[in-house]
C-alpha cells in the first residue's frame, strides 16, 4: 500500500499530502511500464480530512479505513454547518459512481 492523504493545512502548500497520492500512483506505473510483476499486490490510497482542518477530527480517512471512526466524530460539523457522516456519504456515492462508469474494477490487475 503506497499513498497519503489530499487534504492539506492552511499554508501547507499546494502539494501537501498530494504529492504522496501521485507518487504512489507513478510508482505503480512504473512497475506497470517496466514489466516488473509483483508477488503481493500494490494498493495506492488517498485519504481526506487526514490533517482535521475541516472537520476538525484529523486522520479520519485512516481510522474510516480500519472502522475507528466514533459516533462523536461522525456527528462533528464543519464551519458550514456539514456533517461528516453527510460528507462521507456522498463522497462514497461519487466514487462507486466513477468505479461504475470507468470500468475500473474490469481493468485493474494483480502486478
Amino acid at each position: 500500500m503506497a499513498g497519503s492523504h489530499i487534504d492539506t493545512v492552511i499554508n501547507g502548500g499546494p502539494f501537501d499530502g498530494s504529492l504522496g497520492v501521485i507518487g504512489a500512483v507513478e510508482a505503480v506505473r512504473a512497475l506497470i511500464k517496466a514489466g516488473i510483476s509483483m508477488s503481493h499486490p500494490i494498493e495506492v490510497i488517498s485519504f481526506q480530512d487526514e490533517e482535521g482542518v475541516r472537520f476538525g477530527a484529523g486522520y479520519t480517512g485512516s481510522r474510516g479505513m480500519f472502522g475507528k471512526i466514533s459516533e462523536d466524530t461522525l456527528n462533528l460539523k464543519d464551519d458550514l454547518g456539514r456533517h461528516i457522516k453527510k460528507h462521507m456519504s456522498r463522497q462514497v456515492l461519487i466514487l462507486l459512481n466513477f468505479i461504475k462508469l470507468s470500468g475500473l474494477r474490469k481493468r485493474s490487475r494483480r502486478i
